[in-house]
């Protein structure tokens, strides 16, 4: 593939499947891409895609996710070695996404999920006088 882009100087994109162990909800789903590593080594750069989860009505045990937000990681691997982190926000009557408004850090990822909702768990334990 690397010698049909030099060649032709096309864009070619690869689109690659997780394996289960892969959660809905992996921002960075690399280290899940099904076959040869070789697919991440000789990229350029990758895309993933995962649901948003929601804070309010989830817990570790039963994640609930934002039906109308999905996260978005972008990672240039070869140009500048950065990541761009998005919040996208889909729009069911015209089959869009865009950019939300909503900054990404009001959805935690999912340890931050587990660790806030434990130390909440441990303060009404606390504050509980029974």
């Amino acid at each position: 593939m690397k010698k049909l882009v030099k060649r032709y100087n096309i864009f070619i994109a690869l689109i690659c499947h997780t394996t289960k162990q892969c959660a809905a909800h992996t921002r960075d789903a690399r280290p899940f891409v099904r076959g040869s590593e070789k697919i991440l080594d000789n990229s350029d750069f990758s895309i993933s895609f995962s649901n948003v989860i929601d804070a309010t009505e989830s817990t570790p045990s039963n994640l609930v996710y934002v039906k109308f937000l999905a996260h978005i990681k972008y990672y240039n691997k070869r140009g500048s070695g950065l990541m761009l982190n998005k919040l996208l926000e889909f729009n069911s009557r015209t089959r869009q996404f865009t950019e939300s408004s909503v900054p990404l850090h009001t959805y935690p990822d999912h340890d931050t999920f587990v660790r806030e909702y434990n130390k909440k768990a441990r303060q009404a334990a606390q504050d509980d006088p029974f």
